[in-house]
């Protein structure tokens, strides 16, 4: 028999949908159930077992089991970006003792240090402000609606224990400045914005005088000929006011990055520190504990069967 093609509409496609997530909270619901009859027939199991849950659960809110993340944006000079990035992959390298021992790192911070990391800095709006940090790695270097800042990134230490992250801030920049050849590249790069300022200066001031110009002088006709006709026009005025208040920006901005980056790498305010909430902390091992308690019950319940079945394997 020929198979035959049946086509539906949306209203037959939206039937189907529905029956498939009505089954689906059905079975779920069974599930919970059948959860539930366990958890009740052997009472004595789910109690120790979310009690020992919650008990996991309260020693991972101390602080010394508890992962902090502490944050902070890190700005540097505008052609110093591959540089920057190229030292921080040499530091994550490094054994933290060498950290410690030729660096000056605390040696309490790098005892529960488990993970470093960085990401780029998005501008959304050609405004040099920056809107997000490109935590998943989603946009390209080359796109043109979300630029990729030159000037900072974002860092991320993890360390378990720990959340005096602003003490690494010092061993940081002393660990840049040993790198070869590194202080050099940040002071000709640091030449080179100041020349940019300079363009901008004498291209403000280029324009200031033109503005001028087409402030004071009156506008004019002219005449053009041509064979037996004559064409008379006005000078149109060109708008150049947008353009200026572009260049004052762009101007300010190269102007506050030079001011404040002082140092080869230099940190955007503090660290701002953060973690999982201690009641989700709490939470979580309840659950983990009654989750185990429902398994440890199905051991229970079908026992023979199991030790049945391992015989015969």
């Amino acid at each position: 028999m020929e198979n035959q093609e049946r086509e539906i509409n949306l209203f037959d496609f939206i039937i189907i949908c529905w029956r498939a997530v009505k089954r689906f909270f059905r079975g779920m619901g069974v599930v919970l159930l059948r959860m539930f009859r366990l958890s009740v027939q052997y009472i004595w199991i789910t109690l120790l077992c979310v009690a020992l849950g919650g008990v996991c659960g309260y020693i991972w809110t101390r602080s010394f089991a508890t992962l902090y993340k502490g944050e902070c944006t890190v700005t540097f000079a505008e052609d110093m970006r591959p540089r920057i990035k190229d030292g921080f992959v040499q530091m994550v390298n490094m054994m933290p003792s060498v950290l410690v021992s030729e660096y000056g790192f605390p040696a309490e911070a790098m005892d529960n240090f488990k993970k470093l990391e960085f990401y780029n800095v998005i501008d959304m709006k050609p405004d040099s402000v920056a809107d997000f940090a490109d935590y998943g790695g989603d946009v390209a270097p080359t796109d043109t609606m979300n630029m990729v800042m030159p000037d900072r990134l974002r860092l991320r230490i993890y360390a378990r224990g720990a959340t005096d992250f602003n003490s690494l801030r010092e061993p940081m920049q002393r660990f840049f400045h040993t790198l070869p050849m590194m202080e050099r590249a940040d002071s000709m790069c640091k030449e080179v914005d100041k020349s940019r300022l300079a363009v901008y200066e004498r291209e403000l001031a280029r324009m200031d005088s033109l503005l001028h110009y087409d402030y004071f002088e009156k506008t004019k006709q002219q005449t053009l000929t041509k064979d037996w006709y004559v064409i008379v026009t006005e000078k149109e005025r060109v708008p150049l006011h947008g353009y200026v208040f572009q260049l004052m920006r762009q101007r300010d901005y190269k102007k506050m990055q030079i001011e404040s980056n002082k140092d080869i790498i230099n940190f955007e305010g503090g660290f701002v520190v953060n973690a999982l909430n201690p009641k989700w902390k709490l939470f979580i091992g309840v659950v983990a504990g009654y989750v185990l308690s429902v398994l440890v019950a199905l051991v229970v319940k079908y026992r023979r069967g199991i030790v049945e079945y391992m015989r015969k394997r």
